[in-house]
């Protein structure tokens, strides 16, 4: 019934076996690039199951090492890759989280939020990133070496009691 709405609004519904070897995700991550889109927002990727919200996330890097900007979005929350620099504009009081694509990022600054960073590292095994809180008008993080994941939340009831 949902296909059918979209279809009704223009969308191109493409079709696929139950069984293949990649998720519909990277399928349709796959298309986009074939077609030289190089900036794509993700929705519907952060609900289901475990194993399937873990493959979607990391369909963020399959993107960045294509070429492609995406970001996941949904009510509340955006995900996406920082390489260089990311900053926010007016998302003060959201909930921010960076997380380690590599073994160590290194060089990482965090400027405008409750916990600041200068040129520190993140390590994939640790959780020196998770639930920082912003709380200027700009906040901007920048690494010197690697890629984070990070994830804003718009949603401050699962961050409450940090604050």
């Amino acid at each position: 019934a949902q296909y059918q709405r979209y279809e009704k609004m223009g969308a191109k519904i493409l079709k696929y076996p139950v069984e293949k070897d990649k998720t519909d995700g990277e399928l349709a991550l796959q298309y986009c690039r074939e077609r030289g889109f190089d900036n794509i927002i993700i929705i519907g990727f952060a609900g289901g199951r475990l194993d399937q919200q873990l493959a979607n996330i990391f369909l963020l890097e399959y993107a960045f090492r294509n070429g492609i900007t995406a970001f996941i979005k949904e009510p509340g929350l955006e995900m996406g890759i920082i390489e260089r620099e990311k900053v926010f504009f007016q998302k003060i009081g959201a909930g921010l989280s960076l997380i380690s694509l590599d073994e160590k990022v290194t060089g990482v600054t965090i400027t405008g939020c409750k916990y600041l960073l200068k040129a520190g590292s993140l390590l994939r095994y640790k959780t020196r990133g998770i639930s920082n809180i912003i709380e200027q008008e700009k906040a901007v993080i920048t690494v010197e070496k690697g890629l984070l994941l990070y994830i804003l939340n718009n949603d401050m009831s699962s961050f409450s009691a940090i604050r």
